[in-house]
């Protein structure tokens, strides 16, 4: 624990950033493996999928962050986690190019979404003085999960087994499920003031979004 942030929200973000960012690892390594060499698809099929998700995915990003602005970002990013791993989980039902492409757009949004509001939470924890800090061991966290992640895979592809890629499926879902309990044990995240109502004379409008 030596180099882990101080006990308090940011560390608590950085656990959940950890187990979030290991699943990431467990499928940038092993999903296109799996749907080819498991599922059966093409690997043009899941390259064209993905290309597919990846551009509708795009889409999330300002809306969900808008969201952000207005609601806990907090709670909304545990509930886009959550998502993301029912949609993970729902791969092992995949066999189909249709049933690929239902699977992963989902995924592209619900992905695009928690990019814009991990970047709020972030900013909310570390507060004005201590954003830059906050980004920062957020970043050196996801790398080190992200090589956990990567690693844990080659497990999976070394066994080249219907169960050993059916684990790491459920592994990666099971990581966004831990991600949104860690994130539920950081504080509420209010804004003190909404811009689209009226404030009194004289109070400022649209405060940034503080620990509550």
């Amino acid at each position: 624990m030596r180099f882990a942030p101080p006990p308090g929200p940011l560390r608590t973000l950085a656990s959940a950033t950890l187990a979030n960012t290991v699943g990431t690892g467990l499928w940038l390594a092993g999903g296109a493996l799996y749907l080819t060499r498991d599922v059966g698809l093409s690997a043009t099929s899941v390259g064209a999928g993905l290309t597919v998700a990846g551009l509708v995915g795009l889409t999330a990003s300002v809306p969900v962050g808008g969201l952000a602005d207005r609601w806990d970002p907090r709670t909304l990013r545990a509930v886009l986690q959550v998502g993301q791993a029912l949609a993970a989980a729902a791969y092992l039902l995949v066999d189909s190019l249709a049933a690929f492409l239902a699977v992963a757009v989902p995924e592209a949004l619900l992905a695009a979404g928690n990019l814009a509001v991990r970047a709020a939470l972030a900013a909310a924890v570390g507060g004005p003085t201590g954003r830059v800090h906050a980004f920062a061991t957020l970043r050196a966290v996801a790398n080190l999960g992200i090589s956990v992640g990567t690693a844990l895979a080659g497990i999976a592809l070394a066994a080249d087994t219907h169960r050993a890629y059916q684990v790491l499926v459920v592994g990666n879902a099971a990581t966004y499920l831990l991600s949104a309990a860690l994130l539920l044990r950081l504080p509420p995240l209010v804004r003190r003031a909404v811009a689209s109502r009226p404030a009194p004379t004289g109070a400022p409008t649209g405060q940034p979004v503080t620990p509550g």
